[in-house]
């Protein structure tokens, strides 16, 4: 995840705080390949986390948490 302002910066979508963009820069698959992980990262690819692809997060869950809403 890149931020917009810092094209030189990068973090993971999870570090970003409600109001904050940035731009997808990958989706990794997880380390241990279950086949529900796989299917996770096909429907984020699915709804639109591209490479390239701006986000920003609206919301996050208790205590600033996920589940995160983008």
């Amino acid at each position: 995840m890149a931020n917009p302002e810092s094209p030189e910066s990068s973090a993971v979508l999870a570090a970003l705080r409600p109001g904050e963009r940035g731009r997808v820069l990958r989706v990794l698959m997880p380390v241990s390949d279950h086949g529900h992980d796989r299917q996770l990262v096909l429907r984020l690819l699915e709804i639109g986390f591209v490479p390239g692809e701006e986000v920003r997060v609206t919301a996050t869950g208790p205590g600033g948490r996920e589940p995160l809403a983008v």
